[in-house]
């Protein structure tokens, strides 16, 4: 909710991801930003990877989503 108190609405997804990361720096929350993840169906190892906008505490996923 900072990030959007300080932005307002209208941006793009990679103004807010990049202003949520600085938030989670200021904060203290450990994070990842966009890793690369593999998946896996049945055991085999899927050619699409998965990339989440972070990983917080290296269990949460975090996802942005920007709508008019």
């Amino acid at each position: 909710m900072e990030v959007h108190k300080e932005l307002g609405y209208g941006f793009l997804e990679g103004v807010y991801q990049e202003s949520l990361g600085i938030e989670f720096k200021n904060k203290g929350i450990p994070f990842k930003s966009q890793p690369v993840i593999d998946r896996f169906y049945k055991s085999k190892l899927l050619e699409k990877k998965y990339q989440p906008d972070f990983i917080c505490f290296d269990k949460v996923i975090v996802e942005i989503k920007a709508l008019r």
